[in-house]
């Protein structure tokens, strides 16, 4: 397989971003978000100045983002570890909304030539997929213990250890 320029990576990895996170939020969310971590992330990877998302293609229902061919230059590591973070921060961003599959989605969307080639930039996919399913099922255990105590009398709501005891019982306790 002959390497992808850097810009059609970096433009195609953007793009299936686009489509994933715009299946689970509005487009113009999802336009925002992206841009919004490509502007944070300028100050950590500068060639992401190159990277120019046309605002005004969410009123036509598209996503368009230009990039300059200056960023073919740039070393490959130095892509992967931006696209990770591009990643990452997307993700964290939606929080809940980004879902349990959002990295498989992601390669579905970007195509088995530009997945190779985020792998080939260094750019552990794998990784980030088992990271992204402890973030989702942590944001469900936190959203499960928050409907719990909605629900769960006060007196019950204490803490309660392996072995039965609460702080309220033991506290009374005399020695």
């Amino acid at each position: 397989m002959e390497n992808v320029k850097n810009s059609i990576l970096l433009e195609a990895v953007l793009k299936a971003l686009y489509t994933v996170a715009g299946r689970r939020i509005s487009s113009r969310f999802a336009d925002k978000t992206i841009g919004s971590t490509i502007k944070t992330l300028e100050e950590t990877y500068d060639f992401l100045k190159y990277v120019i998302i046309d605002d005004q293609s969410i009123s036509r229902s598209s996503f368009h983002v230009d990039i300059s061919s200056a960023i073919d230059y740039v070393e490959p590591i130095r892509i992967g570890k931006a696209i990770e973070s591009i990643i990452r921060v997307v993700y964290t961003d939606l929080d809940e909304n980004a879902g349990l599959y959002f990295i498989a989605e992601l390669k579905k969307y970007a195509g088995d030539e530009i997945t190779s080639e985020i792998i080939n930039h260094d750019v552990d996919l794998a990784q980030l997929q088992v990271e992204q399913h402890h973030f989702f099922r942590r944001l469900e255990r936190k959203k499960s213990l928050s409907d719990k105590d909605d629900h769960t009398p006060e007196k019950e709501r204490e803490a309660v250890n392996t072995l039965g005891y609460t702080w309220g019982n033991v506290s009374s306790w005399r020695t």
